[in-house]
């Protein structure tokens, strides 16, 4: 092995091959440059981390400050994929959601001031006063993601700080959350077996109507006279939900609950099949007992949770390429200078005259459809596709010095209309579990998945940092790739550590080494991608630590 590569006292390009355990998670530093010059995908990360922080609200609750990312507790859970490397504060949030969930098992979604527009676009049924703490909690009634959100939210907690006691008493409010969405007439149809909701563009919040006079604004849904659809992105988030919770009761030893949360996530991702996949992707609205837009083909509109759906694992890989073919197809052919729809095409009207084709989600381009189509890619053999995209966004990144939520589809131009920390969020998440490969399979990276993609990168050396602050948890990767070899170098407290790493293109691998020992392995493809399948443990690892939990291996595979 090159010994020099990983000589702790030695450098590798400008970076110490130590850890750097006062560097934040998400951090990454290529070593290509002089320190005067910024690497664009470092500075890159550094912006969506600002983007992300910009984002940060507080509120008090019973004399105790609350974070929030922000007050939308959706929003809160989307950025959660970022800010739970750094932040301290992750379950507060939460446990005040739990707390005052409705007696259905529905959640509010948003802590507002009491002056704020949504408390007036709901009934009594769908909001509280908080008078002792001068707030207000809003359940927007259209919206059909908080449920299965919540489920996400804690599973994502759980994993940063392992923390069994306070995962006890939240759990039961999840699992009451999933079996309210899976059950109440205005959020299930028994007839397929699939969550419903009003006819809204994707998961947005804001029904059907193109009287330009009455937009409409009131947020209630009314039996019988709402209408009323099956939406894609709402199923593939139960799915998830109901297969985190069979996981997270298989940490109390409830095997038959676990087995039963995987039978019903199952049959709701054959029912979703049968009743929304059109062959291509997933059709955006099938609707119930009404005809939708006029004129309007639903199974030709292509709407953002398709993305969601490949990441929250509904898709097979076959589902996978077709839905990835489809983006690219619209790449070339929609006119639009990027293909991270919102939705497309775009409805010539949805909600009175604010909502016209290319307006806010009606047809805009998303950093967070992005950010989750990278992801993707990355997972599902497009790895060029993936940098690709991560390319064009650093692109965007440098003409605006920011990222932001919406774009115009034609132009580029900022449309605002969002927290641009959701769609950073998203990209980050990209990166690190995508291109890094760096994903977490137990709790606190007890069990992880290493599947570093660089070798479709401009980046042929670096070092990519990440964990759990709040646990003191930290993964540390750095590589180098030469012509006769590639050289990892992982620093973790895993246990056991799953290795699928992607081979170079046009290199036959001959043998692979990890601190000293040839380690079996096996040659998988995922469509035309080569990768390299093979196990560690940490009794292969070198100790880094005095209590011996930091293990470090040095990978090299010879060519």
């Amino acid at each position: 092995m090159n010994k020099n590569f990983y000589n702790p006292n030695l450098t590798f390009g400008s970076i110490p091959t130590t850890c750097f355990r006062n560097e934040r998670p998400g951090f990454f530093h290529s070593g290509t440059k002089p320190k005067d010059i910024d690497n664009e995908l470092e500075a890159f990360m550094r912006c969506l981390s600002k983007t992300v922080r910009n984002d940060r609200f507080t509120f008090m609750y019973n004399g105790k400050p609350v974070m929030a990312h922000p007050k939308w507790i959706r929003d809160h859970i989307h950025e959660l994929k970022a800010f739970k490397h750094w932040e301290k504060d992750l379950k507060a949030y939460f446990e005040v959601m739990c707390g005052i969930q409705r007696e259905d098992g529905q959640f509010y979604e948003m802590v507002q001031v009491p002056t704020n527009s949504h408390w007036f676009v709901v009934n009594d049924t769908n909001r509280i006063k908080d008078e002792k703490n001068n707030i207000v909690f809003v359940r927007v009634e259209l919206e059909a993601d908080i449920e299965y959100l919540m489920v996400e939210g804690v599973y994502q907690v759980y994993q940063a700080t392992g923390d069994k006691e306070w995962l006890k008493k939240v759990l039961p409010a999840l699992e009451k959350g999933i079996n309210y969405m899976t059950s109440d007439s205005r959020r299930y149809s028994k007839e397929l077996g699939l969550c419903i909701r009003p006819f809204t563009i994707d998961t947005w919040d804001f029904v059907f109507n193109i009287d330009e006079e009455n937009p409409a604004d009131d947020r209630n849904i009314y039996p019988g006279v709402t209408p009323m659809s099956m939406m894609h992105g709402d199923n593939s988030g139960v799915y998830q939900a109901m297969n985190q919770l069979a996981f997270l009761n298989r940490e109390f030893g409830e095997e038959e609950k676990a087995a039963d949360w995987e039978k019903r996530a199952e049959e709701l991702r054959e029912n979703l099949n049968k009743t929304a996949w059109n062959g291509n992707f997933y059709t955006h609205q099938v609707h119930i007992g009404h005809d939708g837009a006029p004129d309007e083909d639903e199974t030709k509109r292509l709407s953002f949770s398709n993305t969601y759906d490949m990441n929250r694992g509904v898709t097979t890989l076959e589902q996978a390429n077709s839905i990835i073919a489809e983006y690219q197809k619209r790449r070339e052919t929609s006119g639009c200078f990027a293909e991270w729809f919102t939705i497309n095409p775009p409805y010539p009207r949805f909600r009175g005259k604010h909502h016209t084709a290319n307006e806010y989600v009606n047809g805009c381009i998303a950093s967070l459809a992005a950010g989750e189509l990278c992801k993707a890619a990355f997972n599902n053999g497009h790895e060029e596709y993936g940098w690709d995209i991560i390319s064009r966004l650093i692109e965007l990144y440098l003409k605006d010095g920011e990222l932001f939520f919406l774009y115009d589809a034609y132009t580029g131009a900022n449309k605002g209309g969002g927290p641009s920390g959701w769609g950073a969020s998203a990209i980050l998440s990209a990166i690190e579990e995508g291109l890094m490969g760096i994903v977490d399979k137990g709790v606190k990276f007890d069990k992880m998945l290493y599947q570093p993609r660089v070798a479709v990168s401009n980046q042929k050396q670096g070092k990519y940092i990440t964990g759990y602050e709040v646990s003191d948890i930290f993964v540390e990767s750095s590589w180098q790739l030469d012509e006769d070899a590639s050289h990892y170098r992982l620093a973790t407290p895993s246990e056991k550590i799953d290795c699928h790493i992607l081979v170079e293109k046009g290199k036959e691998p001959k043998c692979v080494i990890c601190n000293d020992r040839e380690v079996a392995f096996e040659k998988t493809y995922v469509n035309d991608s080569l990768y390299l399948d093979f196990k560690l443990d940490n009794t292969i690892g070198d100790s880094l630590s005095d209590d011996g939990i930091q293990k470090e291996y040095y990978i090299e595979i010879n060519y």
